[in-house]
Formats: C-alpha cells, sequence, structure tokens
C-alpha cells in the first residue's frame, strides 16, 4: 500500500503510540518518523510516553502531533503512573495502541485489562540480547513478554532475525508481520560542507581516515568491541582516527573512556557525546561501525550507507541482509576479525559509497514503512479484516 493508496482507503484507526520516552535513539526516530507520517496521510495518531523532555519531543510537536506525558517518577511509581497512563491513553480517543520496545509493550499488554479495552500491537525491535549485562529487573521484563504476548493482537518487527528470535523464545501473538525501518533518503545524504566543518571542529586532517561509532552507550552495542578492535587498528596504522557518537550511563562512559585509554587510544579517540545532526556526523566518517551483539534492523547502518558512508557491521539482526555486498560483516566475537574488516575499509581510500545508497532508498524508503504500517493497524482495528 502506497502512501496514495492510504489516503485513498479513507481516515485510518485512531492510533496511539506508547513509548518509554523519545530520547536520541533508533528506535524513538522510527517513532517520530512513523507518527508525523502517519499524521501527514491524514491518520489520527498521537503519542504517549512515560517520561518526558526526550531529544526529540519538540521536533514530534513542530510537526503538529499530540505528545503527552504519564509523568513517571521512577521505576517505583507504579499506581499514580498507572492512573495518569491511562487518562493520557484515553485522551487520544485510541481505536488501537501501538506500543514500543520490551517495557512499554508489557506495560501495553497488561494494561489491557484494567486500563483500557483496546487492541495492542507490539513493536519489538530487537534479535537476540546479552542479557547478563543487564540488570534483574530488565531480564524479568524481558521474559514476560513470552506469557503476556498471546493477549495482543499483533506483533510488528522490524527484523526477520527478530521474529525468530522472538518464536524461539516462545514470544507468539495472533498476527505478526515484519515491516522493516524506514530511512529519509532525503534528510540522510552527504554534505561536503558538514563533512569539513565537524572534522575540523573535531580536529581532525583530511589525511586521516576516521572511523566511528555511531550508538548509546547501552551494553548491548558493545562499545567494548569497538575499543578493543579500534586500538589493533590504530597500531597497524597511525593514520587512523577515532569516534564515538552516543549518550548515556556516565559511569559506563567513564568506563570505556578507561579502556580506551588502557588500550592506547587517549590521544587517538574523540568522545563526541549525544548529537542530533546525525546527516552530518556520517558524513564526516569514512567508516561507519557497527560492533552490538544484538540489533534487530541496525539503523545506523542504514542511516550510514543513505550518506554514501562505508559500513562494517558485526553479524547481527538483519545486518547482513541491510549491507547486502556494499560493506563487511563479521563475527561479533572477535576484535581481530573486526580490526582486519576496518583496516580493509580505511585502507581502500574510504570512498563514497553511491550503491550503498541506492541500497537503501530502494529497500527501505520510510515511504513503505509507514504504508505498511498503516495497512497493519487497520487489518488489527478491524478485526484483521
Amino acid at each position: 500500500m502506497s502512501s496514495d493508496r492510504i489516503k485513498e482507503a479513507g481516515p485510518g484507526p485512531a492510533v496511539v503510540l506508547l513509548a518509554r520516552s523519545l530520547s536520541a535513539g533508533g528506535t524513538e526516530r522510527q517513532l517520530v518518523n512513523l507518527a508525523i507520517g502517519l499524521k501527514r496521510n491524514a491518520v489520527d495518531v498521537s503519542v504517549v510516553v512515560f517520561y518526558e523532555g526526550g531529544a526529540l519531543d519538540e521536533e514530534l510537536r513542530d510537526a503538529g502531533v499530540p505528545l503527552r506525558t504519564a509523568g513517571k517518577t521512577g521505576r517505583w511509581d507504579t499506581l499514580r503512573f498507572a492512573r495518569e497512563l491511562s487518562s493520557r491513553v484515553a485522551e487520544g480517543n485510541a481505536k488501537v495502541i501501538y506500543s514500543f520496545l520490551e517495557v512499554p509493550n508489557v506495560v501495553a499488554a497488561a494494561g489491557r485489562v484494567g486500563l483500557w479495552r483496546l487492541p495492542v500491537v507490539w513493536g519489538i525491535r530487537s534479535s537476540r540480547m546479552d542479557l547478563d549485562r543487564y540488570g534483574l529487573l530488565h531480564r524479568l521484563i524481558y521474559f514476560a513478554q513470552a506469557p503476556l504476548s498471546r493477549s495482543v493482537d499483533s506483533i510488528i518487527f522490524n527484523s526477520e532475525a527478530g521474529r525468530r528470535r522472538a518464536r524461539d523464545l516462545g514470544i507468539v501473538a495472533s498476527r505478526n508481520r515484519v515491516i522493516p525501518n524506514g530511512i529519509d533518503v532525503e534528510r540522510f545524504r552527504f554534505d561536503p560542507r558538514a563533512r569539513a566543518s565537524l572534522r575540523r571542529s573535531w580536529g581532525v586532517r583530511d589525511d586521516e581516515p576516521l572511523a566511528g561509532i555511531v550508538a548509546r552507550l547501552d551494553p548491548v552495542k558493545n562499545h567494548e568491541l569497538f575499543v578493543r578492535a579500534s586500538a589493533l587498528v590504530g597500531a597497524a596504522d597511525a593514520r587512523v582516527r577515532f569516534v564515538s557518537i552516543g549518550g548515556g550511563d556516565p559511569e559506563r562512559a567513564a568506563m570505556l573512556r578507561e579502556l580506551a585509554d588502557a588500550r592506547g587510544l587517549s590521544s587517538r579517540m574523540i568522545w563526541a557525546g549525544e548529537r542530533l545532526d546525525l546527516p552530518s556526523v556520517y558524513s564526516a566518517l569514512d567508516l561507519n561501525v557497527l560492533s552490538s551483539t544484538g540489533e534487530g534492523f541496525p539503523n545506523a547502518i542504514a542511516e550510514s550507507m543513505a550518506c554514501e558512508t562505508p559500513v562494517v557491521a558485526t553479524d547481527v539482526g538483519d545486518a547482513r541482509e541491510i549491507v547486502g555486498d556494499t560493506g563487511r560483516i563479521v563475527d561479533a566475537s572477535r576484535p581481530e576479525a573486526l580490526a582486519d574488516a576496518m583496516l580493509e575499509m580505511v585502507r581502500g581510500g574510504g570512498a563514497r559509497s553511491a550503491t550503498a545508497r541506492e541500497r537503501i532508498a530502494s529497500r527501505y524508503s520510510i515511504e513503505r514503512m509507514i504504508s505498511s504500517t498503516c495497512e497493519e493497524l487497520r487489518a488489527v482495528a478491524g478485526g484483521g479484516k
């Protein structure tokens, strides 16, 4: 179903998109893109978040999409939060709730019994996760999805790998569908001026290849692997510089800095923190590295490819399908394998890849994601018709 056919089909069901927050993450970016796209196609959409103050809040408001918050104050704020959440959802006059990620999924399914009588669609955005890296509560919530999944009306996965993994864990629903993420190729394109400006601000010369990782400081992103591989690359080629783009836990940030310093990268690793100007970031890089241990559809590599930036990625989620023959896929358990692939790519001259951009534009357009999602929400709201 194209965007034009969305409009031809008439007004879609009123939908509430449910998320923990709108922080600067891949899932949150996809939610914002979806909400704005649905609104442009005359779908009555609103967003409800647990916590306000996310980096993407204003973008959503500027687009005219209602954003409501339940004002959660902390982990143990439960009864008041439940009342506020129910009120915020009711304000959206929804016919269907579409939740994103583990905690909102569990809340949406549990709330269906006592808080709202609405069809629930889950969004599952990951495949394999190393749960030993997370606390007990996160692990309990993750595994709670299996028994609760039987009460939801549909599950939308953003990757085939995620759907396979969910089946292994007993996460099932009466309907399920894979809808890959959509990339805005008009926004994500190579910008030579932004490249020169950002590299200059980071103190990176034109003749220094720059390899980066664009990911929040979360254990699943496995920055440790990136740091270890970067140390090997740096030992083999003194020209190469490295940069980490992404915010997160200050303690984890300090730990990663210590690891980088211990590996001899103190003068060659840039810690850029969280940035919202991602097209400029991808344009500044000569190589984008994904070192994750678990992903569904890794936005960072698809967005990078849309900016014609070469990619090396670990073999997680649907990374192999996304990259195709335009980059390199390696074993996530071996820093040496990642380092070898990084060296091969940067020594190839860091040439931009128009083929990579075309692959993203033809396979993963934002229009395709929006139309497919609207089609599924219509089916759920209409009882599967």
